[in-house]
């Protein structure tokens, strides 16, 4: 388990650091609507949707604080500012609104050598894309100018910013997605709309990106029967609710089985961890970081469990 010496911070520093989650989900939702609703050439902005362009950049931004982490040897907690680089994310809609042209991204698709130069030129050879260019361009110098404040080397700056740019459009490709929705490399069947079920599959990287995000931070303490208990426990909760879902019939796809017990699971870890005697070494932040998830997990599988969504409402 990696540990970090402990960190004094003044209570601004404090201040910010826990409100930087905060402003990344308000910001994330923000751009989502202004453009889906108002800058794309037919409004769909719908609660599935909002969460499916969240969880992905969620997904991004953990990994890119994950990979500075690695890169730069930084502590995750000096890192968690990164999150206010969402705000990056609005040059698109200025972008779109300066051309006055509607905005109509979508993941990267095509054969590999497109894909290679949709990469190496910022997304400016894939046309729907374009607005993207100057965002990327402003990550790629960032993360280079960052690395490079952190560490005074030249190859370690250059190595994140190489990183960063590779991992978010690996992630930006469109590798998965529901019959007959999409067009992506690997095809589900599933009983869920195509944004419910994007919500689904970026909601799963976010939670392990988070544990991995939570676990490099030295969060989870140094007492690992405690937290290998609580995942066996949470991996027993899985198999015995995924056999009930298929029996009772709730849920037909193994993906929907699957991934329809993410809040079980992360509650049942939670639960175990919490009644253990090992419970007072755990980091607030470990227990924070971990509520924000299972509440996110609530978000996305509450109306699914529920029905109180019509099944092709997320399609608007």
């Amino acid at each position: 388990m990696t540990m970090y010496p402990a960190e004094k911070l003044p209570n601004w520093r404090v201040f910010l650091n826990a409100f930087a989650p905060v402003y990344f989900l308000s910001f994330s939702l923000l751009r989502c609507y202004v453009e889906t609703e108002f800058l794309a050439r037919k409004s769909f902005f719908s609660y599935y949707v909002a969460l499916h362009h969240t969880l992905w950049n969620a997904t991004t931004i953990l990994i890119i604080i994950l990979l500075m982490n690695f890169i730069l040897k930084v502590p995750i907690r000096r890192l968690l500012w990164v999150m206010y680089g969402i705000t990056v994310m609005a040059i698109p809609l200025f972008y779109a609104m300066v051309a006055e042209e509607s905005l109509r991204l979508e993941y990267l698709r095509g054969s590999f050598s497109e894909i290679i130069s949709y990469v190496a030129t910022f997304c400016w050879t894939y046309s729907k894309n374009r607005p993207l260019t100057i965002e990327l361009l402003v990550i790629f110098f960032s993360m280079f100018a960052v690395g490079y404040a952190y560490t005074k080397s030249f190859s370690r700056a250059l190595a994140l910013a190489v990183s960063v740019h590779i991992a978010g459009n690996i992630f930006a490709i469109h590798w998965v997605g529901p019959i007959p929705y999409a067009k992506s490399v690997i095809l589900f069947k599933t009983q869920w709309s195509h944004h419910q079920f994007m919500s689904a599959f970026w909601l799963s990287t976010m939670t392990a990106m988070a544990m991995l995000f939570i676990w490099r931070a030295g969060w989870f303490g140094e007492m690992k029967k405690s937290w290998i208990y609580a995942a066996l426990a949470a991996v027993a909760v899985w198999i015995v609710q995924a056999i009930i879902f298929n029996i009772t019939g709730c849920f037909k796809r193994p993906f929907d089985i699957l991934l329809s017990g993410l809040p079980a699971v992360t509650l049942t870890f939670l639960l175990v961890r919490f009644f253990s005697s090992e419970r007072g070494i755990t980091s607030g932040w470990a227990w924070a970081a971990m509520s924000i998830v299972f509440l996110i997990q609530l978000a996305v599988m509450g109306p699914i469990y529920f029905h109180r969504l019509k099944p092709d409402l997320s399609l608007m």
